[in-house]
Order: structure tokens, then C-alpha cells, then sequence
């Protein structure tokens, strides 16, 4: 970038950092109570939407309009479609048992009035997509008596419905009642539903309706997230058959939907079909409420307070805390039986309060944070005719954390590590489906689904490397067990993660030696990802040389004036100092493309196969057109071997019993991280400069002034500077992630209303993303690496690299589980569920070799750098297989009750190990540049742990367990027939268990082995929550 368009962008960037800028207190503070952010961003309204965040907001809605235009008119050329979120499937027969051919199937919707209509094939078979919801079903036949059936489905249900009819003579018409069967005879896929009546009444701390997936069997998680399970490739979220995933980074930062707003969902833990793809391990498929035949809405309250909360675990004092939820939907018909609609909007105003447990008590202060949240939505549903329904949803969330709990508080970050966040999501989506006959469905699906956020330090520094683009920033000082300034490296950042998708499901049932139900299919996504991140430009010291100075509180007088800061003071510990040089703007695009053919064959009454292929590819996502010499040559091929075959069963043993099963291959997402910062690698330089013992090397690392881009790569090619590489750098054999999953299990209905289920899963998941430090060479006398600092024995060190930390896909691990779980579905006033789980999991750790090598790095007597020749390598860096320290025990328990005088009881259990944990040194005893790491487990012989070993265990910290008992009260006043009333009391953590989110596991640090703070409110001691929901 450069000339006049590099200067007007640099300015327009600069206008929108001042923008969204925040300062906390003045230079001279340093209590909690300067901690407060200024008016220089809201025009003293915190909050207020920043300015700059408008044009993002005025964008989206162009957006939004635009991609709504194209879409339903390009959706609606085929005619005739509806939306299918549940099938009712089934044969008719006569009372001798013969088939019935050209019986009507009659569905009507009780809520919408929206009908479905289906007539049986020649083998009286039918298929009828439907609603989710209460059905009333009727089969007629002239000359028989019409059969009415009422069924109650959930969201990707199928259910078998087999009727018989009786001639007319004997009777007009039959009423058969009975509840729609708690076992799957159809599909051998392992997953459990949350119905409409959980997400509506459990007790559920945040309101986050993601958190009620940790109530299914095979969930593994303990902790409130946007995510039901943490890494790439590991799940989906599909919202009305869209997936609304953000892949570029699937750790945070998913889409938000209002908890009102979503009417129920399915938790797939173990093979899914081949129509769902791009996750190695589970699957969310929700759906969103509609409107109904009944204009009706609701107003809802839930307010949280200090005054109603027990005292920290860590702290031991009652924390500061404040959360205030407002929500409102309404929903009803444009024109009844035909046209509906469904609105909602929630707003969340949450003052938090981070807690500092350092050894220095001067660090040890609060800061506040007014986290504000709004999101909102609105779906429409057309029914034409019986056969035709289109539906359209758009939704769209807005979230701003002055601090973000990932990089504030606790006992090992300095204040100074807080950053500001703000993110936002627009989702788009157009469903129809044609029913083109008795025996074929075709539906499409379009939308968009963006994710984009800014992050951003809390501190001005009018000295920024950048300046005067960047205003904001710290330098970083990683120093053994503690971290001051800005957390994050890689801040500021402004990213915008825009994906446009299009699917076919099509459909075709045919009877030969059985009943087949064959679904063929296909889809496109085009993402595009415009970044602008600053790759450590503000400069990061690596002060891990020694522990930190005693006089450390004197070194940072002022927490937030970097100015007031004495670097220098730092020498003796300061091993080296990196910045990032070059452009911080790329903007990669990503093409993906999935097919598939699934077969549901019904081979006898008893016997089902579920026969499945899929296949994957995407061009883009690991910047396949980069060049970075001397491994990225621009002109790599996309990795387009992902065929993945899957096959699986269900034998009904009895009406009541089924045993199911099956194995396949699954191909995960990788995410497009990997693409965006291998573009970024290439367009920036970031010198490694060792400390050279210069008493101001500290404040003047260059010993004189920063160069330029062009400078620095030229003085990188002469090999007077050495650059790094540190995270997601694409490997020139990186390919897409995938797992083997298989399952036997068995479930069993219990009378009318209860069921049981139990399967033994394993899932073995391949090409998984490590990162590595490919320019190490190895000593084959030691099996120890060369000390990173000398550079004449880097393998890469005539290109003038130095740390090179490549994303390898060859990790690899085998988890298996036994999981059970128990159903009893609404009756007699009451429901429950409950689960059980029983795990283990066994990681690969592979030896450091780099691409194209068959062993690590050696130096032959030639002086050459070779890679064919094995040597045995240290402990901690051998090929091994070693406990994962996974989650081993997980049981929860939930369940609603309806008391006398319109009370209603409801509550949750939750109790889960959270694992062990491996840990860390804290010092860089191999040399290798870094204190993560396999090498971090090697204790230095002066450490006081030395004696225990000089090599940590892995998996060798246990992790308390998290046990928690959640409570809703519930009362319904009836003000009128249209109005009603909700009071709610709801205590979270109801018993006080003491339950830690965090522990200190570096031994470097003084706090070793004690807890230290979690704001994640999974960890929250006991706190009482009011609420109200008005209904009318």
C-alpha cells in the first residue's frame, strides 16, 4: 500500500480508532476507583453504540436488505416450498395387514393452521416433511374410515407413524391416541432433543442458550461459552438449517440469539448423517420460534445484584455485580392459517468486576467493566397452498466489553493486560422446499451469516510504534508466571469474517427390496475476510531470563502510563525484544463446496441402514497463492481427498427396544484463521532482537531508529535480522482435519413416557492443528534442540528466520465415552432427563519435524543441515501417546414440575471433573525461545519441584470438579383471559459449592497450585436472580 490511497486509508482508520477508543483514569492513578472508561469514544454515554460502530451497523443493514432481495425472488423461480423441521413418516395398511395405496395424510398444524398433505405410494408408504410442534394427522380413504393420530414433534424428528383403516361399514371415523415414540427406528445417530418447554423453564444463569447443550448426553462441557465444546472443526451451530458457525475463530465470538427466541434444539453428539458436515465431533441444529394463529407476545425481566450474592471463592469478599436482562417478542398472523410472523429483541446491561491476585499488592485493585449486549430478530413464515411454505429469518447482535474477561484479572496478568472488545453478528437465511410429488421434496436454502469484531488495549500511548494511526497499545513484557501490558499480541484488530452460502436438499423415496429414503444434496459458501491486525507492531519483550526483579512494583509506578514505565531496569532478565514491521491489512476470500448421498433403507420392519458418502473442499483456507520463501511457493493445490463414507443401523428388537450402531468418517472445518495470518506473514517483517547487554537496550532495541518494511527485509536477506513467524502459518502439506467415529448402543422405551439409552462412542480425530518451531536443529549426542540464540545452527537461517511456529495438521487423539441418559417427557405435571458419562481420551504428541523431513534437523560433519538421519530425542520431546486429561466423570439431572395454585418447580444439576491440567515450568530450560510448550514440562535442577522430578507428569494438576444445583420458582397470575403474569425467583448455585474455574499451574510463579479468579459465571458462588415474564 502506498502513495495517496496508503495515506487516505491510514487516515480513515485513524478516524475510526479515535472512535472507539477507551482510557482508563488519568497518568497519576492508580486505584480502582480511576479505573472507569472516559467519554472520549461515546460522547460520555458508555452505553451508546460508539460512533464508528454505525457505519459497521449501516453497512450490515445494506447488507442485510440487499442479500434479502436477492434472495427470496432467486429462492421463489422453483415455486411451492416450505420449510421442513420435523418428518412424519409411516405405511397404511387394512386390517388383514395389506398395504393401502392412495390414502390421504392430512397434517395440520395446530398453532399456525398451516396444512401438509401427502398420499401413499403403491407400497402405502408416505414421507411428509412438517413444523415442529403439535400435529393433528389424518388418513381417508374412501371406503374406509377416516383415522385421526395427534403427534408432538421435535426439531429433526422423525416420526414413524404405521396406521391401519378399517372399512367404513364397520365405523365412520377413529380417534388413536398415543404419543409419538421416545426410540429412533430410523436413524442410527446419536443425539438428544432440549424440547420447548426447557429452553422456556429451566433455571439458566446468563440466559445464554447455549449453556442447556451442557445438559445432553455427550456434552463434555462445564463453563458458560458461546461454544458447546471448544476448537476448530469440532462442532456447528445450524439455525434453521443454516450454518451460522464463525469459523475464523471458533474458540469465541459465535453468533447470539436471544434465549426468546430460539424454540428448541438437537444436540448431536456422534454421527451425524452425510446431509451435515464440516465438524469432527457434534452438531447444534436449532430452530427459531414463529408466530401463530394467536397474536401474543411477551415482556420479560431478569435482574441480578450484589446484595443477593454470596462472597467470592478467591477473594473471600463479596464482589461488585450487577446484571439487568430486558427482553420482548411478539408474534402472530398476517393472515391466519397462512401468514405468520415472530419478532424479539433482548438488551443486557452487565457492570462486572475484575479482581487482581498478584504477589504485588500495589497491582491488586479492581476494574470495572459495563458490559452491554443487544440482539434481536425477526422471522416470517408463508404458507401458499398445503404444499408450498417459504420462511425468512434475519437476525442481528450487537455485544461491547470494556474488559474482556479473557485478558483481565487473576494472579498472573498486571492491569495494564486489559482489552476492549466489540463484536457483532448479521445473519440472514431464506428456507423453501418444493414437494414435487409423493415421492420427492426438493429444498433450497440461502443466506449470509457475518461475524466481525475490534479489539484494542485499554491504555493510550501517544508513543505507539504506529502512531500516529494507532493511538492505543502497550508494550508486552512476558515475564516468568506474570504478564504486564497488553494481553492480547495481536491488538488492535478490526476483522470481518462475511460468509454467503446457497444448499439443495433433494429427496427421492422409492420401495425395491425395502423402502429407501434417499436424500442427495449439495452446498456453497463464498467468505470473504477483509483484517486489519497488528501483529505484535507495539513491540513484545521476552523477560523470562531470570524471576521477576524484587523492585518490580517500582519499575511500573503508574499502571496505565506506559511513559512512567523503567524498561530498562528489566535488562537483566529481558532475553529478547520482537515487533512486528510491514502491512497490517489483507483481505483473503475462501470458496468451500460440500456434496452428498444419504440412503435411509428400510430393509425389513426391523432393519434400517443408514448408508451415507460425503464429500468436502475448499480452496482458500489455507492460502494456497501465498508465497513465503522458502516453504509457501503461491502455487500449492487444495486439499480435495475428503471423501468420507459413513454407514450405520437400527434393529428393532421389539416395539420398545432398539439397538443401533454405526461407523464413518468425518471432515471438520479448519477454520480461515490459517489463511488470514499466512497472508498477513507475508507482508510483514518481525525482527527477533537478542539482548546485546547495551544498558538502553530496553528503550532502543535498534540502537538507533526502527526500519522501514523495505529495510528490514533487506537487512533480513543480509542476515542482520532475523524475523519470526508465531502462530497459524500454514504448512505446505496442511490439509483438512477430520475423525473417525463410531458407536454401539441401545435404547429403551419405558411405558408411554420414559426412555433409556446407552452407547459406547469412540472417536479418533486426525490432522488436527499443533504449532511448531520448525528452524531448531538437534544435537544428536543430547536429543536436545541447539539454544535458540544461536542462529548459526537454525536450518532456516540463511533466509534470516528465527522462530518459525508453523501449524502442522498432524496432531491426532482417540477419546472414547460410555454415555446414558434417561427421558421422561411431560406427564402427570411433570418432566425429567438425566445424564451420565464415563470418559478418557489419549493425545499423540509427534517429534518436531519439520515438512518434507522424515526426522528432526541434525548438522552433519559436512557443517550441513540434514533431516534423514534418526536420532533419540529428549523425554519431552519424544513421540509419545499420554493422557489428555479430559473430563472422565459428567452426570446432570433436570426436571420441571407443575404445583398446585399455578406454581411451577424447576431446576438442574450439574456435576463435571474439569479435568487435569499438565503444568508449566515457566522457563525455557531447552533453549527453545519459548515457555509453552512440550518443553515446558523440563524443570530446571534449581527448581524448588525439582526434587519430584526433572521432567512434569502430564495430566498431573487436578482440576476440582464443578457441582452446582440451579432452582427456579415460578408463579402464573392470570390478570385475564389474554393477560398473565410470571413472578421468578431463581438461585443459581443454590448450596455454595466452592467451585474453581482457574488455578495458577506455571511453577514459576508464587501462587502455584491455588485457584485464582474466573469470571465465567458457571464459577459464580450462590446468587439469587428476579424475574418476570408478562405474557399477552
Amino acid at each position: 500500500m502506498c502513495g495517496r490511497s496508503a495515506r487516505a486509508t491510514r487516515r480513515g482508520r485513524q478516524r475510526s480508532l479515535q472512535l472507539h477508543r477507551s482510557f482508563c483514569g488519568s497518568a497519576s492513578s492508580t486505584s480502582a476507583a480511576c479505573f472507569r472508561i472516559l467519554a472520549d469514544r461515546f460522547d460520555g454515554d458508555i452505553s451508546s453504540a460508539p460512533t464508528r460502530r454505525w457505519a459497521v451497523t449501516h453497512t450490515s443493514l445494506r447488507r442485510f436488505v440487499f442479500t434479502s432481495l436477492f434472495l427470496i425472488p432467486v429462492l421463489l423461480l422453483p415455486a411451492r416450498a416450505f420449510a421442513q423441521d420435523a418428518t412424519v413418516t409411516g405405511t397404511i395398511t387394512d386390517s388383514t395387514g395389506g398395504v393401502l395405496p392412495g390414502v390421504t395424510i392430512t397434517a395440520v398444524h395446530e398453532a399456525t393452521g398451516n396444512t401438509f398433505v401427502a398420499v401413499t405410494d403403491e407400497a402405502g408408504g408416505f414421507r411428509l416433511p412438517v413444523r415442529t410442534g403439535v400435529h393433528r394427522i389424518t388418513a381417508e380413504l374412501p371406503g374406509f374410515a377416516t383415522v385421526t393420530r395427534s403427534v408432538d414433534l421435535l426439531v429433526r424428528q422423525t416420526a414413524v407413524l404405521n396406521l391401519q383403516l378399517s372399512p367404513s361399514t364397520v365405523q365412520e371415523s377413529v380417534t388413536v391416541t398415543g404419543e409419538a415414540p421416545l426410540i429412533d427406528t430410523v436413524s442410527s445417530t446419536v443425539g438428544a432433543n432440549v424440547d420447548p418447554r426447557q429452553m422456556q423453564d429451566l433455571p439458566l444463569n446468563g440466559r445464554n442458550w447455549i449453556d442447556l447443550t451442557m445438559l445432553a448426553p455427550g456434552s463434555r462441557q462445564n463453563t458458560s461459552s458461546d461454544t458447546p465444546m471448544g476448537g476448530a472443526g469440532n462442532f456447528q451451530l445450524n439455525i434453521d438449517g443454516q450454518e451460522v458457525t464463525n469459523n475464523m475463530v471458533q474458540s469465541f465470538g459465535q453468533p447470539k440469539f436471544s434465549r426468546d427466541s430460539i424454540a428448541e434444539f438437537e444436540f448431536v453428539s456422534n454421527r451425524f448423517d452425510a446431509s451435515q458436515g464440516r465438524s469432527m465431533r457434534v452438531q447444534i441444529n436449532a430452530i427459531t420460534k414463529s408466530g401463530t394463529n394467536v397474536p401474543s407476545g411477551t415482556v420479560s425481566g431478569y435482574f441480578r445484584d450484589d446484595r443477593f450474592i454470596a462472597k467470592d471463592f478467591v477473594q473471600n469478599r463479596v464482589l461488585p455485580y450487577q446484571d439487568q436482562q430486558l427482553s420482548f417478542t411478539y408474534g402472530g398472523p398476517i393472515k391466519k392459517d397462512r401468514i405468520h410472523y415472530f419478532a424479539n429483541y433482548e438488551y443486557e446491561h452487565n457492570p462486572v468486576t475484575f479482581s487482581h491476585s498478584s504477589p504485588w499488592p500495589s497491582f491488586n485493585f479492581d476494574e470495572k467493566s459495563n458490559n452491554t449486549e443487544k440482539k434481536g430478530g425477526v422471522r416470517v413464515d408463508f404458507q401458499f397452498t398445503s404444499q408450498t411454505r417459504l420462511s425468512f429469518r434475519g437476525n442481528w447482535a450487537r455485544v461491547h466489553l470494556p474488559l474482556d474477561p479473557r485478558y483481565s484479572g487473576g494472579a498472573t496478568r498486571h492491569p495494564s493486560t486489559g482489552i476492549e472488545v466489540g463484536r457483532q453478528n448479521d445473519n440472514i437465511t431464506v428456507n423453501l422446499t418444493q414437494v414435487l410429488g409423493q415421492k420427492t421434496i426438493n429444498e433450497i436454502k440461502g443466506g449470509y451469516s457475518g461475524y466481525s469484531w475490534y479489539q484494542d488495549s485499554i491504555l493510550r500511548w501517544a508513543n505507539h510504534p504506529q502512531a500516529p494511526e494507532l493511538t492505543h497499545g502497550s508494550p508486552i513484557i512476558n515475564l516468568r508466571g506474570y504478564t504486564v501490558g497488553q494481553a492480547h499480541s495481536f491488538s488492535y484488530q478490526n476483522i470481518k469474517y462475511q460468509p454467503y452460502n446457497i444448499r439443495d436438499d433433494f429427496t427421492y423415496s422409492l420401495d425395491k427390496a425395502g423402502r429407501h429414503d434417499v436424500k442427495l444434496g449439495g452446498e456453497y459458501f463464498r467468505t470473504y475476510d477483509p483484517v486489519w491486525h497488528c501483529t505484535w507492531c507495539q513491540g513484545v519483550y521476552d523477560a523470562t531470563g531470570g524471576p521477576p526483579p524484587a523492585n518490580i512494583e517500582q519499575i511500573f509506578p503508574v499502571w496505565n502510563n506506559v511513559d512512567s514505565w523503567n524498561l530498562n531496569a528489566l535488562n537483566g532478565v529481558i532475553r529478547s525484544y520482537t515487533i512486528g514491521i510491514g502491512n497490517f491489512s489483507v483481505e483473503p476470500i475462501e470458496n468451500r463446496v460440500g456434496a452428498w448421498l444419504q440412503d435411509d433403507w428400510a430393509a425389513t420392519r426391523k432393519l434400517t441402514l443408514n448408508l451415507g458418502v460425503r464429500y468436502d473442499m475448499s480452496t482458500g483456507m489455507f492460502a494456497e497463492d501465498v508465497v513465503v520463501q522458502p516453504w509457501l511457493n503461491g502455487h500449492r493445490h487444495a486439499d480435495k481427498n475428503n471423501v468420507a463414507p459413513r454407514l450405520g443401523f437400527t434393529y428393532a428388537v421389539d416395539q420398545r427396544t432398539v439397538v443401533r450402531g454405526g461407523f464413518g468418517q468425518y471432515f471438520g472445518d479448519n477454520g480461515f484463521s490459517q489463511a488470514h495470518w499466512t497472508n498477513l506473514w507475508s507482508g510483514q517483517v518481525h525482527p527477533v532482537l537478542l539482548n546485546d547487554g547495551r544498558p538502553d537496550f530496553a528503550t532502543n532495541p535498534f540502537n538507533g531508529p526502527r526500519p522501514t518494511l523495505e529495510q528490514a527485509r533487506a537487512l533480513q536477506a543480509q542476515g542482520k535480522y532475523f524475523s519470526s513467524i508465531t502462530t497459524s502459518f500454514a504448512s505446505p502439506t496442511s490439509q483438512m482435519p477430520y475423525s473417525y467415529q463410531s458407536s454401539i448402543g441401545v435404547q429403551r422405551q419405558i411405558g408411554n413416557v420414559m426412555a433409556v439409552d446407552a452407547d459406547y462412542i469412540f472417536v479418533g480425530a486426525r490432522h488436527q492443528t499443533v504449532q511448531q518451531d520448525i528452524n531448531l536443529a538437534y544435537n544428536p549426542a543430547t536429543g536436545i534442540n541447539y539454544p535458540f540464540t544461536d542462529r548459526t545452527k537454525k536450518p532456516y537461517a540463511s533466509y534470516g528466520w528465527d522462530q518459525v511456529s508453523m501449524s502442522l495438521t498432524e496432531a491426532k487423539d482417540n477419546y472414547q465415552t460410555v454415555q446414558m441418559s434417561f427421558t421422561k417427557r411431560m406427564a402427570n405435571r411433570w418432566q425429567a432427563s438425566a445424564t451420565y458419562s464415563i470418559s478418557t481420551d489419549r493425545a499423540w504428541q509427534r517429534e518436531p519435524i519439520a515438512p518434507g523431513c522424515q526426522y528432526v534437523f541434525t548438522i552433519n560433519p559436512a557443517g550441513n543441515f540434514v533431516c534423514d538421519v534418526p536420532i533419540a530425542l529428549h523425554p519431552s520431546l519424544a513421540a509419545q501417546w499420554y493422557d489428555a486429561g479430559v473430563q472422565r466423570n459428567r452426570f446432570t439431572f433436570n426436571g420441571i414440575w407443575e404445583l398446585p395454585y399455578a406454581f411451577q418447580l424447576s431446576g438442574l444439576y450439574i456435576f463435571g471433573d474439569n479435568g487435569w491440567a499438565t503444568p508449566t515450568t515457566g522457563q525455557d530450560v531447552l533453549a527453545t525461545g519459548a515457555t509453552s510448550g512440550p518443553t515446558s514440562r523440563v524443570r530446571p535442577t534449581n527448581s524448588p519441584f525439582y526434587s519430584q522430578g526433572a521432567l512434569i507428569p502430564w495430566s498431573s494438576f487436578d482440576l476440582s470438579s464443578l457441582s452446582r444445583v440451579d432452582v427456579r420458582l415460578q408463579r402464573k397470575f392470570t390478570v385475564s383471559k389474554r393477560y398473565t403474569f410470571d413472578g421468578i425467583l431463581e438461585v443459581f448455585n443454590v448450596f455454595d459449592r466452592t467451585n474453581y474455574g482457574s488455578w495458577v499451574t506455571n511453577e514459576g510463579n508464587a501462587r502455584y497450585g491455588q485457584p485464582t479468579d474466573n469470571n465465567n459465571i458457571a464459577f459464580m458462588p450462590r446468587l439469587m436472580q428476579l424475574g418476570f415474564r408478562t405474557t399477552f
